[in-house]
């Protein structure tokens, strides 16, 4: 009788956790519910909101890294995508574009300010 005998190494050990980059992570929302669920599947998440006080709750979990970033800003855009470069050599493997912006009023009583702002977070 032959007996096998099989080394198992688990994969965290061999393998680096896949990365995700989701924007608009403030808590109650949809960016918010995905960083949590991408953590909870071993997932490196990188959480961004303009505000970073309003995804604090995310900061607690492990392999959960917050950034603040402005999409309108290339400045902030740069230093997230430096940050992130750094932490996974290079390699992002999914992305969540969820930062967005909403008016809710007449078109007509538009500030154009206003209304330009929402348009460049939004586009």
């Amino acid at each position: 009788m032959t007996s096998l005998c099989y080394f198992v190494t688990p994969l965290t050990t061999t393998m680096a956790l896949k990365s995700v980059l989701i924007t608009g992570c403030s808590a109650g929302g949809i960016g918010s519910a995905l960083a949590e669920a991408f953590q909870r599947r071993d997932m490196h998440v990188f959480a961004t909101a303009r505000d970073p006080s309003k995804m604090s709750h995310l900061g607690k979990l492990p392999n959960v890294t917050l950034l603040t970033l402005d999409p309108t800003s290339t400045a902030s855009v740069e230093a997230s995508v430096e940050r992130i470069k750094a932490e996974t050599s290079g390699t992002l493997d999914y992305l969540v574009n969820n930062a967005g912006q909403t008016i809710i009023m007449p078109t007509l009583d538009f500030d154009i300010e206003n209304a330009k702002s929402m348009y460049d977070i939004n586009v």
